[in-house]
């Protein structure tokens, strides 16, 4: 079993939560990474009881099963695969760990706020922030984050601009699903770097909702003051 991520206050946190496990750093494109892993028996079989029956994403699913069909042979076991009824819930963790991983939280203040043009031709600012999850296939699941959060967008397909491979995504940006969002994390807090992200995108959610007008200077005043935020 093996977990590798660039995130290395996130590798311990999972590492301290089991209570087991081996973590070290490795380099790949010239970037650091952490690999959290064990081959140990007693620890694999832990993690099979901890998934078996648990997991939410269909690709997930089919290569547990690969998996646990291998230990069957390698290990002479008779594990047996459990019903796969879990579905994402605003009542556990699941969604917030699957949102660390996937999701995005998007502000225009990576612009200055800008909002396109006035009538006038003079420059426009204003705030703009969105959610979005994507995934390759799990159109159900997607769906089904959408409808939690009460919104009532479309699902697109879209490219990573390197290959034409499609992926499913879905954009929530409706003030009232956006504080439906807020309201979860409230109860299941992201535990990793996108925790920043996600701050930064609360606060401009809070000044969109007090009516803030923006002038180019107060825009980038405030750009500045949004990109400072940090959870050290």
């Amino acid at each position: 079993v093996e977990i590798v991520q660039d995130d290395v206050k996130l590798i311990h946190k999972i590492r301290s939560t089991l209570g087991f496990g081996t973590i070290t750093q490795i380099n790949k494109d010239g970037r650091k990474y952490w690999r959290y892993y064990t081959s140990k028996r007693e620890f694999v079989l832990n993690f099979v009881a901890l998934l078996n029956g648990n997991l939410v994403l269909e690709k997930r699913q089919i290569q547990f099963e690969e998996w646990v069909k291998k230990l069957n042979t390698c290990w002479n076991t008779q594990i047996s695969i459990k019903p796969w009824n879990c579905a994402p819930s605003l009542d556990n963790a699941w969604l917030a760990g699957f949102i660390e991983a996937d999701g995005c939280f998007y502000t225009n203040a990576g612009n200055n706020f800008r909002r396109g043009k006035l009538p006038s031709g003079e420059q426009r600012y204003g705030f703009f922030l969105k959610m979005h999850i994507t995934q390759k296939g799990e159109l159900s699941v997607l769906a089904a984050i959408r409808d939690l959060f009460g919104a009532t967008t479309k699902i697109n397909q879209v490219t990573n601009g390197h290959t034409k491979v499609k992926y499913n995504r879905v954009e929530i940006t409706a003030y009232s699903s956006r504080n439906n969002i807020i309201d979860y994390f409230k109860k299941f807090s992201l535990l990793g770097k996108k925790k920043i992200d996600y701050q930064r995108w609360v606060r401009v959610h809070g000044y969109q909702e007090r009516g803030l007008s923006l002038s180019e200077k107060s825009a980038k005043k405030l750009a500045k003051l949004i990109y400072k935020l940090s959870t050290d």
